[in-house]
């Protein structure tokens, strides 16, 4: 497959390179200036690790593999965030280049140039091409699938080798994420369908997928321990109906998770126009109707069950449908037979999603602060301003993540946490027992209060009333420290709010916090 084929027209050969070249600048382009968040350190942990001790980690919780043996690659030869986050910017960039190799099978050239252009400036799909996470491994896949499925449907018994890919692509995936599994069955359903209308000969597809899942059975005992680990969770936003978080999501797809969906003169027009394409699609006649309807089903198959038996699913989890929804815009803007609304829709998907980008790039409205933790600018204070002994003391919660500062500082001050067992709060008589004994043996502590709270927290849903143990203990450390020693400097980062809680109660802006507040203290 080349990326650019011989009878494609000059012009459209510049504005592939061009869309290519935009979907690198913005993947690659400062791609270690933001530090690693909690779910990074994660992949970070299990890329240093052993190959055995990968695997244990990946068996013990909800994640799969082989994107942290893909990391582990990369980091073998220099452990920085920018190596860490490489693949994931490279699939990012590898995925624009064959959705329009998709678009251009589906329907035509022009749909294809779309797509990917729509894709190289998608601000879910380039959020998640710059963290080292799996979110940018899965369309990539999704779409290697689809192109050799498309073909060997189209195209039965032509070639042996898109089977081979075929069954690469699907075995790659279910061990990147168990959600890649709907994407088999749907292929699967698809292929049924069409051996019921007698178009389509089973025998290679029957082998293949043998294959395919003998090629899983070695993780299978697995899945067990890791449904078990993922089931508590399940509960987060439950009280949410299902109309509710299917527009999260399609919202989610239109702006990314930089953009907050409260900001009606935004959100509403950027739905407005993205539906009003999908109408266009499917009510005018098309030549490519049994590309649009597989498409279509592909979208409704993948999203509906996930977001039914899994309530905390969001965008990023659903990305390896992204590239296909994308395709169907790609392909309504095609539709539009007068070129200067064609252009002025095209212009409009850009300023909305040049406007997320931007809220990416300066750290605004993300959904989950946790992702833009100023790290490197504290480390950077402390090592400018620390003394001999000093030390540095993090609240409870964060002991969790406690190695995502430790990358960053280069000083060599002593860095403790405040205990605690499970997730309960300290009370104060527990601050203080713990202050007292460390500040008895420092001049001045360096207190970092980590306000951990993920979107189930922001969101004040069932179970946790909105507010995270932090909060409690951050108040409680903050009481403390005012009564028993002098602040010398006192810094907040990343402001925040429990819109959902607040809303429920007639104020969006009722319930306000900083996630990371920062104290140097010195004894009276």
């Amino acid at each position: 497959m080349k990326v650019i084929d011989d009878n494609v027209s000059r012009k459209d050969k510049y504005c592939l390179l061009f869309i290519i070249a935009v979907a690198s600048a913005l993947r690659l382009v400062g791609l270690q200036q933001k530090c690693l968040y909690c779910d990074e350190g994660w992949t970070l942990c299990m890329a240093r690790s052993t190959v055995r001790g990968l695997l244990e980690g990946c068996r013990n919780s909800d994640n799969m593999p082989f994107h942290p043996l893909l990391t582990k690659v990369f980091v073998h030869f220099k452990d920085t965030d920018f190596l860490l986050r490489l693949p994931s910017a490279i699939l990012g960039i590898l995925a624009v280049i064959i959705v329009y190799q998709l678009g251009k099978l589906l329907f035509n050239q022009r749909a294809g140039l779309l797509s990917a252009f729509l894709l190289s400036i998608s601000p879910l799909a380039v959020l998640y091409s710059r963290f080292a996470r799996m979110y940018s491994l899965l369309p990539f896949l999704s779409l290697v699938s689809m192109f050799a499925f498309y073909r060997i449907i189209a195209e039965p018994g032509k070639r042996k080798s898109l089977f081979y890919l075929l069954i690469l692509a699907n075995a790659v995936g279910v061990y990147s994420q168990f959600f890649f599994w709907i994407l088999v069955l749907f292929e699967n359903l698809v292929v049924l369908f069409l051996w019921l209308k007698k178009t389509f000969a089973l025998k290679r597809w029957v082998i293949s997928q043998l294959i395919f899942i003998l090629l899983y059975l070695p993780w299978l005992p697995n899945v067990p321990g890791q449904v078990s680990f993922v089931t508590p969770f399940r509960h987060y936003l439950k009280e949410f109906p299902f109309a509710v978080q299917l527009g999260y999501v399609f919202l989610n797809f239109l702006l990314g998770d930089t953009v907050n969906p409260w900001i009606f003169p935004i959100t509403i027009p950027c739905s407005l126009l993205f539906l009003g394409i999908l109408v266009l699609v499917w009510i005018r006649r098309s030549p490519y109707r049994f590309a649009v309807n597989t498409i279509l089903a592909l979208l409704l198959f993948v999203s509906l069950p996930s977001l039914i038996f899994v309530p905390t699913v969001t965008g990023k989890h659903l990305g390896m449908v992204l590239p296909f929804f994308l395709l169907l815009i790609g392909y309504g803007l095609t539709r539009i037979d007068r070129a200067r609304l064609r252009w002025c829709a095209l212009i409009l998907i850009t300023m909305f999603s040049s406007y997320s980008l931007y809220n990416y790039y300066t750290n605004q409205q993300l959904r989950d602060l946790e992702m833009a933790l100023p790290w490197k600018e504290i480390a950077g204070h402390i090592e400018r301003n620390s003394r001999e002994n000093d030390v540095i003391v993090f609240n409870n919660v964060y002991c969790t993540f406690s190695d995502m500062f430790p990358r960053y500082y280069k000083g060599k001050l002593k860095i403790v946490a405040l205990k605690s067992e499970g997730t309960e709060s300290l009370t104060r008589e527990q601050v203080a027992d713990e202050l007292e004994k460390i500040s008895a043996a420092h001049e001045r502590m360096w207190i970092v209060l980590h306000y951990y709270a993920g979107p189930h927290f922001l969101l004040g849903t069932e179970g946790y009333s909105g507010t995270s143990p932090a909060g409690a203990e951050m108040a409680t450390v903050k009481e403390y420290i005012r009564e028993k020693h002098a602040i010398a400097v006192s810094q907040s980062f990343l402001p925040n709010e429990h819109v959902i809680r607040g809303w429920k109660e007639g104020d969006i802006h009722k319930y306000k916090y900083n996630v990371i507040e920062f104290y140097l203290c010195e004894r009276f």
